[in-house]
């Protein structure tokens, strides 16, 4: 075997060993609500958040609302290993918004003001895109 069809081979073999993560999506937000992402802050109206990899994804969202804290979102999205898809949500108790993680195609978890909740896909269950999303709840009367 020459050395350019070696070479090939070589290439060709690594490239095929390589999976994808994914992506993870963050949507935008409801109005008046920032989320403060390791890429940059969010606001109502800004185009969805799109992040992919080969590897690994690890995003950690806080939610905000005039200043104040309202909770955390953090999700570890992997190529290889035991869980493919591993996130937690938490919300405020004084919050007036929820939080979803949709692990598209297989579960969803919704966390509600005063709610922590956790979700976790694994490898053989396996690896659907992430789409992280807020809603406004009605005003309690």
């Amino acid at each position: 075997m020459n050395f350019k069809k070696l070479t090939l081979m070589a290439c060709l073999l690594s490239c095929a060993g390589i999976a994808s993560a994914g992506t993870v999506t963050i949507k935008s937000p409801p109005e008046g609500m920032e989320l403060h992402t390791p890429s940059g802050v969010i606001k109502h109206g800004d185009p969805d958040l799109v992040v992919s990899s080969t590897l690994s994804i690890l995003n950690t969202i806080t939610p905000m609302v005039n200043g104040v804290i309202g909770g955390m979102e953090t999700i570890n999205h992997n190529a290889t290993g035991y869980l493919s898809n591993q996130g937690t949500c938490q919300v405020r108790a004084d919050y007036n918004y929820s939080s979803t993680i949709d692990i598209t195609g297989f579960e969803k978890k919704v966390c509600m003001p005063g709610e922590r909740g956790s979700i976790y896909q694994y490898d053989t269950q396996g690896r659907g895109d992430v789409v992280i999303s807020y809603s406004k709840l009605p005003e309690k009367k």
